[in-house]
């Protein structure tokens, strides 16, 4: 019990400084309350020095100079793009294109180190941070480096001879299920994402324990208990070292050396649950970022509940026992599979009972295949049987949008999902009943679209280099540009996410400012993966009510216009409660026009600035004239232009108009109660 309380108070000390401060700070002194209510006053204060230990612990952030010009690390993380290395006692992201480093290589750098900058757009995955959470915070970049010792195991060399033994749809599984490396481009693993069941991919841990176990038992065929775990462990230790740098691996192989150490020599001194405390408090001492990264606590939880859960799971047959530990998991993972994805598949639980067996076999029958070879014929017919499987689950179309939600939804979800479990395993059943419809009711507030009544915001979204709004007003939703960019597909990797986990069905309207790729480049693959009901793409001056909201566009002079750019849609509209003036592309000369069409101004709050900032709008003479509240910048960071212009910054800063860049605040969202979140 005591090896538990450190753990848990370690693991929320180190985690309670950060960007969830409040939510985190509930939680630790709840559960400090609750100890100290159903326990011994010693256990209560155990568990507080061990959250105050890893507070400190937390802080302890040592730096290299960045005048040294030279250093020496080791590889702890390799990809084909970038490795990370640990020189003296920070962690440093290295960026080098199909580069040949192996872990455990040791290397001198000369070169200079830079702070790492968040480039990431709205609803995308945040690679920034995923480093942070990795405990990287700055660059070293390269201007020269030597080797001073070469790791003689090509792990790297040796798995992509072995993948490149497959054809290209088995190599994507095989490579997600082995090497926890997944395509997310292959077709085969965006279908299981769409349906809640991406995670099949990355259960590292879980299909290890499984793979163990089924080593285990032919082994206990010929040796006793304890040969058969040692057995097991040297026998899967050539695959072990290629998964190691994965946090679940790591898990599991302690679990197993502190298992067969306490069985031996302590004399099962510890319980499993103290065994699995200590693996976790020796983790963190380890390596304190672990508590950041949720394949560390997700797999420690897991381990926890399943063992908590285990009379209950083993009751009855095998296939009932199947099927609850599969709600459970399933349940289990839902929020985070619903972070990334924001839709729920309503057959997803079904799915997944059919699909696991298929997943571990494939996993199972790729082990066998790194330790001789694979036989392709039965692995093109496994991962065809799994895309089959995948598209026949896609044509039963029963996804619904999923609203997005905080930390706060987090805790209230996995506190209910604990008290479950919790009275269940007490065979209070009554109150398990209760709480899990207490469960479902908060699950159906995430579903229902109630804010369609009332929604009254316009949101100006990080789509990079170009632009893209959305208005919400009553039951319409309205996109001013889509964004665009040569290089991703910005619908469905931005914008049509953002839409979903706002609880978003369709696009009422879509105005397209002018024909400039990054405002209108998205278009096509929004109209093929969402739900567009109209366009509006004439620069002829025009006047459209949507309910009571009024969207006109100003810019009279279009036909006139000797570039794309002065032909722009210049819209004027109220959203949010505040009167708002978007220019498009529009330059210095048709700024000119509306100053000389309307002498008296438009009285507007908010102005989003022509060309993305660029020296060609948004002159000194139209930005005193407008006398906007606030003014956006939609721009792209570090963008080939130099957007915004200086010129530009200074006319607005002389004139004290406050300003929000995406590329330095990301989306930035005023709602109808005056409230701006950026």
């Amino acid at each position: 019990m005591i090896l538990l309380l450190i753990f848990l108070g370690l693991f929320l000390g180190l985690t309670i400084v950060g960007e969830h401060l409040i939510a985190l700070t509930i939680v630790t002194l709840s559960v400090a309350v609750f100890i100290f209510w159903r326990f011994p006053k010693k256990f209560g204060l155990i568990f507080c020095v061990a959250v105050f230990v890893g507070v400190a612990y937390s802080f302890l952030n040592l730096r290299l100079n960045p005048n040294e010009g030279s250093y020496v690390g080791i590889v702890i993380e390799a990809r084909s793009n970038y490795y990370i290395v640990w020189c003296k006692f920070e962690r440093l992201i290295v960026y080098e294109n199909n580069n040949s480093k192996e872990i455990g290589d040791i290397i001198r750098f000369s070169g200079n180190l830079e702070e790492l900058v968040d480039t990431s757009l709205e609803s995308e995955f945040n690679f920034y941070h995923y480093l942070r959470n990795l405990g990287v915070s700055r660059e070293l970049v390269v201007s020269g480096s030597d080797a001073i010792f070469s790791n003689f195991i090509k792990l790297k060399a040796y798995k992509l001879m072995f993948l490149n033994l497959f054809d290209s749809g088995a190599r994507d599984y095989i490579d997600a299920l082995l090497f926890n490396i997944k395509n997310y481009d292959s077709e085969s693993l965006q279908l299981a994402s769409s349906l809640n069941l991406i995670y099949l991919f990355s259960n590292a841990g879980i299909y290890l324990s499984l793979l163990f176990r089924i080593v285990e038992y032919f082994l206990f065929l010929r040796f006793d208990k304890r040969g058969s775990r040692i057995g097991s462990l040297l026998i899967l230790s050539w695959y072990l070292i290629f998964t190691l740098p994965k946090v679940g691996v790591r898990r599991i192989l302690y679990l197993k050396v502190f298992s067969l150490v306490n069985e031996g020599k302590l004399k099962k001194r510890f319980s499993y649950v103290e065994v699995i405390s200590l693996v976790g408090i020796t983790m963190l001492l380890l390596n304190h970022y672990l508590a950041r990264q949720s394949s560390f606590y997700l797999g420690f939880v897991l381990s926890l509940t399943f063992l908590l859960l285990r009379s209950t799971l083993n009751r009855g047959k095998r296939y009932q026992v199947f099927l609850k530990t599969s709600v459970f998991l399933f349940l289990f993972m839902l929020p985070l599979s619903l972070m990334d994805q924001h839709e729920f598949h309503l057959l997803a639980i079904p799915f997944q009972a059919l699909l696991t067996p298929m997943m571990f076999l494939l996993m199972f029958s790729g082990v066998i295949s790194f330790y001789s070879f694979p036989i392709k014929p039965y692995f093109n017919a496994l991962t065809s049987g799994i895309n089959y499987t995948l598209k026949g689950f896609s044509y039963v179309d029963l996804t619904v949008n999923f609203k997005d939600f905080n930390e706060y939804y987090l805790i209230i979800y996995y506190l209910l999902l604990f008290l479950i479990v919790y009275y269940f395993e007490a065979f209070y059943y009554a109150r398990s009943r209760l709480f899990t419809l207490t469960l479902l009711a908060t699950f159906m507030i995430q579903i229902v679209p109630y804010e369609y009544l009332y929604a009254d915001s316009i949101c100006f979204l990080n789509v990079g280099q170009g632009d893209c709004c959305l208005v919400r007003h009553n039951a319409y939703n309205i996109m001013i540009d889509t964004g665009g960019l040569t290089y991703k597909d910005i619908a469905t990797e931005v914008s049509i996410p953002y839409l979903k986990k706002k609880g978003i069905y369709q696009l009422d309207y879509v105005f397209i400012s002018h024909d400039d790729y990054d405002h209108c480049g998205a278009l096509n693959s929004l109209k093929n993966n969402f739900n567009v009901k109209h366009i509006v793409d004439n620069q002829s001056p025009f006047k459209i009510t949507i309910s009571d909201l009024v969207i006109e566009n100003l810019n009279a002079w279009a036909s006139e216009a000797k570039d794309s750019n002065d032909a722009s849609q210049v819209l004027l509209l109220t959203a949010a409660h505040r009167r708002v003036l978007m220019m498009g592309d529009a330059s210095t000369s048709v700024e000119k026009k509306l100053m000389n069409a309307y002498p008296k101004g438009l009285n507007i709050d908010l102005l989003k600035l022509g060309h993305h900032g660029s020296k060609t709008s948004s002159s000194y003479e139209f930005l005193k004239w407008v006398d906007p509240s606030d003014a956006i910048i939609s721009v792209g960071k570090n963008n080939y232009y130099g957007h915004p212009h200086k010129e530009v910054l200074m006319n607005l800063e002389s004139l004290k108009i406050p300003y929000h860049r995406t590329d330095e605040v990301g989306s930035v969202i005023y709602y109808g109660n005056n409230f701006l979140r950026a």
